[in-house]
């Protein structure tokens, strides 16, 4: 707290001395002005870590989905007289992958509270191809999603060998 001191004559000629308490207007208007900038700081930076945090959390669904994939190409039979779907020959540039049973060649990669607002989508791509090994299939996952205006692509791939 600031104190002032103010000189004042009275009609006698005396002076009398006051101590005046407070803040000034000015200090007030200057202490809720440095509260509020550093306050905006603080949310805005809240703001951008959430946004980060969400992309963190998509990315890593995005891993999950492909690295499921890939483990299910991994696991399942394959011999001379079985060829599982998931390891049937694509074109070069692959074919959309049903992951989640649907018939929309989408797949969810990440649904907060069930809104469509908060939902991301993404497309799995297959690609299988033969290689100069007999029984020998080269298997590549990629999953393209949109993200707040900006395209993301997770991709993996594995060799498989007949059983």
């Amino acid at each position: 707290m600031l104190r002032a001191q103010s000189h004042f004559s009275t009609a006698a000629g005396k002076s009398r001395f006051f101590r005046a308490r407070g803040f000034a207007l000015i200090e007030t208007l200057a202490t809720c002005l440095v509260i509020t900038v550093t306050f905006l700081g603080v949310m805005q930076s809240l703001l951008l870590l959430n946004q980060r945090a969400v992309l963190s959390r998509i990315q890593t669904n995005a891993r999950a989905i492909v690295q499921r994939n890939i483990d299910r190409a991994l696991s399942e039979k394959y011999t001379p007289n079985i060829l599982p779907a998931i390891l049937a020959t694509t074109p070069a540039n692959g074919a959309v992958w049903e992951d989640d049973g649907g018939t929309d060649g989408l797949v969810t990669v990440l649904a907060e509270n069930g809104t469509a607002n908060s939902t991301v989508r993404g497309t799995l791509t297959r690609t299988v191809t033969t290689s100069s090994v007999t029984g020998l299939r080269l298997v590549q996952f990629s999953l393209t999603y949109a993200y707040r205006t900006k395209n993301y692509t997770f991709a993996a791939s594995t060799a498989r060998a007949r059983d």
